[in-house]
């Protein structure tokens, strides 16, 4: 009983009922609250276009800590953390909130529903249904209407063969998989799915032709020549004094910052990004 007890009243801590336990979420009271708040915040920004509402809102992140791996809660569980960021964490947050806002929602709850539904593949919080590969992401997310992909539509787009693999060939590095050894398969069985579709990306060399038609907001995805992998950073695309640039949950600067210089400068100094994947979000109120 007493064991109970303590189980119980740590929940609690957390932020947690008895109920919201069950419904397997972990989330601090402070991320409930800020969620709320920047509800009420993009309430007054309804007619905006979807791209603006998401620069001013991942504004609302900058200087928060970057920590990676935040999600990696054993069992799967909706994490909601609005107080430090990887950069698919802060994509995902920042379109929740203001997907959330554009469909009407209220409250924390409205926001979990939403952010589930962007994070899973199904709706069903596990490990495999999560999706893991941003090839994945954005295809899901087409496919509900929050999202699409207008690399191919931008002047200077090359079609390529994406050839998944890291995450079933490297099971050691996923603490899930190697407790789980069967999941494997599963991961793999969505990879080789990813594999079939046909994809688009931007060099960086046609990065000048192909910036006018990048909008404040929009994804961007950085594909890189990591062998098995599609993209190894995201990011919202953000013009300032004249430039496009970029925010971002940055490991180097270990915090969401505005990118010190150009997306294109940026490129050109990663030898292992090959280009860009243009993502944009679909307006509803406009």
């Amino acid at each position: 009983m007493r064991q109970f007890t303590l189980l119980f009243l740590c929940l609690l801590s957390l932020g947690f009922s008895k109920a919201e336990a069950q419904s397997r979420k972990f989330y601090l009271k402070e991320d409930s609250m800020k969620v709320e708040k920047y509800i009420s915040f993009l309430s007054d920004k309804s007619s905006e276009p979807a791209g603006e509402q998401i620069i001013s809102t991942a504004k609302l992140f900058l200087d928060l800590p970057y920590v990676a791996s935040t999600l990696e809660k054993t069992p799967e569980t909706l994490v909601v953390n609005l107080r430090e960021m990887d950069c698919t964490t802060l994509v995902e947050t920042v379109l929740a909130l203001v997907r959330t806002s554009q469909t009407g929602g209220k409250n924390f709850a409205d926001y979990c529903n939403t952010l589930e539904n962007i994070r899973y593949r199904n709706g069903k919080v596990s490990y495999t249904e999560r999706l893991h590969y941003i090839a994945d992401w954005k295809t899901y997310n087409e496919k509900k209407g929050i999202l699409k992909d207008i690399t191919s539509h931008i002047k200077g787009n090359i079609k390529y063969h994406l050839d998944l693999s890291f995450i079933s060939s490297h099971p050691n590095l996923y603490k899930q998989l190697e407790s789980n050894p069967e999941w494997t398969g599963i991961i793999r069985e969505y990879e080789i799915e990813a594999n079939k579709r046909d994809y688009y990306y931007i060099p960086k060399e046609s990065l000048e032709q192909a910036s006018n038609s990048i909008n404040n907001g929009d994804i961007i995805g950085f594909v890189t020549s990591i062998k098995g992998l599609d993209v190894s950073h995201m990011a919202f695309a953000c013009w300032e004094d004249g430039g496009l640039k970029f925010i971002h949950a940055s490991s180097s600067e270990k915090k969401v910052v505005i990118s010190r210089e150009n997306l294109s400068d940026y490129l050109n100094r990663q030898s292992k990004l090959k280009g860009i994947w243009i993502i944009r979000a679909n307006s509803i109120n406009n």
